[in-house]
């Protein structure tokens, strides 16, 4: 037999030293750290693809729905079911404002654009329903105040500032207090004309029909001469809210309370209907306009911050003699 030829013993030490290597050592360099940076890539990528394809989805749908209202107006007759949630607006106002026409289908799209070109109403959802019905609801604005003009048209002011006609509202509903020298502005996106710096106007005016409604419907005017068009404003000592009761027939010694002065800042004004309230409810205001040396004048009442102890600063009611002429 042929004589095995011998390894060189080099040889022999470099092939231990390589089978001595670790075997399933990656030779690409794949970490832990690079796996984890894959996954964060491959689920940012998965992230906006999905992200994407739900805004095309939505606008899909969207689309598809504006162009069914399109495509089906005049197809077939639709009867309409409509509601007023809070409202006085019926069905009969709703065909004669819209037009609408049971022996066409309607443009959906249209017909909730025409009901909100009416300021009264806030908002409008229009439905197809089965049987090839629509079923209209709308959310009226809730007034709280009047507007009268020079030659006496009577408009109403929504909590939201915005003002609409007052034909549709019974005159039980709409004899709310009348809003003088209000600041008045156009609205650039509905062009609907709207009260400015409403907001804490609506709060003053719920919490007195809240807290002392037996008052409140004394009250005939609401001057807004020296009330805010600005609510960062409202704090400022010249901010004011100044209500004039209404005549003394019937309630003689409330008659002569000319003209009442709040603080148009809401934490004052509450604190100041707690004082008017209180002093209603336990006569102490009967009392001090009924005394011997009053009945002959009239009062304007004011409330202010006695600071006497700045540590306890409180509001205070004071009734202030005024020229029986009245201060309007």
């Amino acid at each position: 037999m042929p004589r095995r030829q011998e390894q060189d013993p080099f040889e022999r030490i470099r092939a231990k030293e390589w089978r001595s290597l670790p075997q399933n050592v990656s030779v690409s360099g794949d970490t832990r750290a690079s796996k984890r940076r894959r996954v964060r890539n491959a689920s940012r990528t998965i992230s906006v693809a999905l992200l994407f394809a739900g805004i095309v989805a939505l606008f899909g749908y969207v689309w598809a729905d504006m162009m069914r209202g399109f495509s089906e107006e005049g197809a077939s007759g639709a009867a309409a079911e409509f509601s007023s949630e809070g409202g006085v607006l019926d069905e009969d106002w709703f065909r004669a404002w819209t037009g609408f026409d049971e022996s066409r289908a309607p443009n959906l799209n249209r017909l909730r654009r025409r009901l909100l070109e009416y300021p009264q109403i806030k908002e409008a959802d229009i439905r197809r329903l089965p049987g090839g019905k629509i079923r209209v609801s709308v959310r009226e604005r809730r007034p709280i105040g009047r507007l009268v003009g020079a030659d006496g048209t009577v408009r109403l002011v929504a909590d939201d500032g915005v003002i609409f006609p007052s034909e549709t509202f019974p005159p039980s509903r709409a004899m709310l207090p009348i809003f003088e020298d209000a600041k008045i502005a156009r609205d650039a996106g509905t062009g609907f004309e709207r009260v400015e710096g409403i907001g804490p106007l609506v709060e003053f005016v719920d919490e007195a029909r809240t807290r002392c409604l037996p008052i409140f419907a004394e009250w005939d005017v609401i001057s807004l001469k020296h009330f805010p068009a600005d609510p960062n404003d409202v704090a400022l000592p010249w901010a004011e809210i100044r209500v004039v009761p209404k005549s003394s027939a019937g309630n003689p010694s409330h008659g002569r309370v000319r003209e009442i002065v709040f603080s148009a800042e809401p934490k004052s004004f509450r604190q100041d209907l707690r004082l008017l309230s209180a002093a209603a409810a336990e006569g102490k205001l009967e009392e001090a306009l009924s005394a011997p040396e009053a009945r002959k004048k009239d009062y304007r009442i004011l409330f202010i911050t006695n600071r006497k102890n700045p540590a306890e600063e409180f509001r205070e009611l004071r009734l202030i003699p005024v020229p029986a002429a009245g201060t309007r």
